[in-house]
């Protein structure tokens, strides 16, 4: 399965940057991107309690804005994460056919052009 999954993702123009194993003996988590720029740094750190799974550190690179909750509209959408429904999304999340995503999709770009699409119908 983690090959499978890897071959799909790599086919389709992303790179993978953990190349360590995360949870035993597997690399179960992902850092995928298609643009080499955005991915600065990935490191392991240690399991939290009594986890076997480690956590995975990375920088991106990009740019950030510092005080969003008061920060005026200047006609551009601003999403306040704070006030996010982590679990509404999270079902939303597992309600999407990532591989017929992925395979239908081949740049992050066209991606998120297919979900804000999506979105707004």
């Amino acid at each position: 399965m983690e090959i499978e999954n890897k071959e799909k993702s790599t086919n389709h123009g992303f790179k993978q940057y953990v190349n360590f194993t995360t949870s035993g003996q597997n690399t179960i988590d992902l850092v995928l991107t298609d643009d080499d720029l955005i991915v600065n740094h990935v490191a392991e750190s240690a399991p939290t309690g009594l986890s076997d799974h480690c956590i995975v550190d990375f920088v991106l690179n990009v740019k950030c804005c510092a005080d969003i909750k008061n920060r005026k509209a200047d006609n551009k959408k601003i999403y306040k994460w704070f006030d996010t429904d982590f679990e509404g999304f999270g079902r939303h999340l597992n309600s999407v056919n990532w591989n017929d995503f992925i395979s239908y999709n081949p740049s992050a770009e066209s991606g998120w052009l297919d979900r804000e699409e999506s979105s707004n119908v």
